[in-house]
């Protein structure tokens, strides 16, 4: 009987927590988040009931080379990188962009010690590509740049709306990686469209890829 107590108590204190964090937190798994081919942390991405990815959101500040900051009083986290500041609320999905408020499609919270935010979220904002590694289980950020780049020629008939939906990405995030202060582009011209990624293939359809 005391053999069989024994075997109880140890399997509630290791169950425990995992339960714990599942309810409260609604981790449903973590992943290695990795940014620019470089290991940043272990199980640092995670991934909510509602199918998010989390990352923490200093230490994405710290990967990608950007500032952040803590407002106890305020209840809310500022990350700045170059002329892009975002500003996070506590259990929110609104987050000030450069003054203005937008929504995230995850709210900002609090798991185990640590404040995490909308990892995609964070990175389209600073001109970034992430993707999820299955075969690897990690979720990389690859920055803004042309090192690994997808490279298009322009074709006559080409809009940033039509090249946006045919390689997902939004228009301003072309516009972002290529300096485009405008949505005129022109036949030849090459734009960035992302970055190759080992276990992810983009809908090329036989476009000039460079």
């Amino acid at each position: 009987m005391k053999k069989i107590i024994g075997i109880i108590l140890m399997m509630l204190i290791i169950v425990a927590p995992i339960q714990i964090l599942a309810s409260s937190n609604d981790v449903v798994y973590a992943m290695d988040y990795w940014y620019n081919n470089n290991a940043i942390m272990e199980d640092g991405a995670i991934i909510n009931q509602d199918g998010k990815v989390m990352v923490p959101v200093k230490v994405f500040a710290d990967s990608v080379g950007a500032t952040s900051s803590l407002d106890k009083s305020q209840m809310t986290y500022t990350v700045t990188r170059g002329n892009v500041e975002l500003v996070f609320n506590l259990n929110d999905n609104t987050v000030k962009v450069n003054g203005k408020y937008v929504w995230a499609n995850a709210p900002t919270k609090i798991i185990g010690q640590r404040i995490y935010a909308p990892a995609t979220f964070m990175a389209n904002k600073f001109g970034m590509k992430a993707y999820i590694n299955y075969a690897k289980n990690r979720y990389e950020v690859y920055p803004t740049g042309t090192n690994g780049a997808v490279g298009v020629n322009v074709q006559s008939g080409d809009t940033l709306s039509k090249l946006s939906s045919w390689y997902d990405v939004s228009v301003d995030w072309i516009k972002n990686q290529n300096g485009l202060l405008s949505n005129m582009i022109y036949p030849g011209q090459t734009l960035i469209m992302g970055y190759y990624n080992q276990n992810y293939s983009y809908n090329l359809n036989s476009r000039n890829i460079l």
